[in-house]
């Protein structure tokens, strides 16, 4: 099951520490199947699904419990423009003011919505649309409706990803992407791997939010990297999006 942090690292609710970067997921489902995703999102299409903007709200109520300040906020996916609550999710995030810096990634596949771009429009989110071989043609779009609308972007040039090979036992100091904790459904994992592939749909290897914790604390925990050990990712680095 998902830890329980020991009473000892309860925090009143009060809580001044600061957390450099949290990805949230708000939908696994996705347009693409690439083979070396490393959300292993393609995997996991016969249990995907979007967040709603209320389980959304209930989620940030609680993080905002856990941690005084999160330096850099991603919505991530799948796909987070195919979530339809996304314009409502977003107006929940942005109004909160322990989240600094947000951004949306995006494969950008989809033209972002005119009722997404009025909620984005001159806040201080930035559309972050990664630049693949599949969406030249987009991309020129998605820049014109952002100018549009005044919503920040930022295009992600020469991308590489890190291969899943073979073999498995990764340990945490060796990973070369180990910095991007995520949270899902209640739950924050070390990484969004960890959360879709090894942790039996959720239940292992993460920490449950609803307890009232220190988060920055509790991700040092040594349960969370025993996921690690099951992770099959290599250094070696390739074309990304096939």
């Amino acid at each position: 099951e998902c830890v329980h942090i020991n009473k000892c690292m309860e925090k009143p609710p009060v809580n001044h520490s600061v957390l450099p970067y949290l990805e949230m997921v708000v939908t696994t489902v996705c347009n693409r199947e690439c083979r070396s995703c490393s959300n292993f999102i393609p995997y996991i299409k016969a249990r995907a699904k979007h967040v709603s903007a209320s389980e959304a709200k209930t989620q940030i109520e609680d993080l905002k419990k856990t941690i005084g300040v999160i330096e850099r906020f991603q919505v991530h996916g799948g796909e987070p423009l195919l979530n339809p609550d996304l314009p409502e999710i977003m107006r929940i995030i942005i109004n909160e003011d322990f989240i600094k810096r947000i951004r949306i990634a995006t494969n950008g596949t989809i033209l972002p919505s005119v009722e997404l771009l009025s909620v984005l429009s001159g806040s201080r989110v930035k559309l972050a649309i990664s630049n693949y071989h599949f969406n030249k043609t987009n991309i020129p779009l998605i820049e014109q409706r952002c100018k549009g609308f005044g919503v920040e972007y930022i295009i992600y040039e020469k991308q590489l990803w890190y291969e899943f090979g073979k073999n498995v036992g990764i340990t945490f100091d060796t990973c070369p992407i180990n910095k991007y904790p995520v949270l899902f459904d209640s739950k924050v994992y070390l990484c969004a791997r960890i959360c879709h592939a090894y942790s039996d749909q959720g239940q292992k290897y993460c920490i449950d939010i609803r307890d009232t914790v220190d988060l920055k604390s509790a991700l040092h925990n040594d349960y969370l990297k025993k996921g690690c050990h099951m992770c099959n990712i290599t250094h070696k680095l390739i074309d990304p999006g096939f």
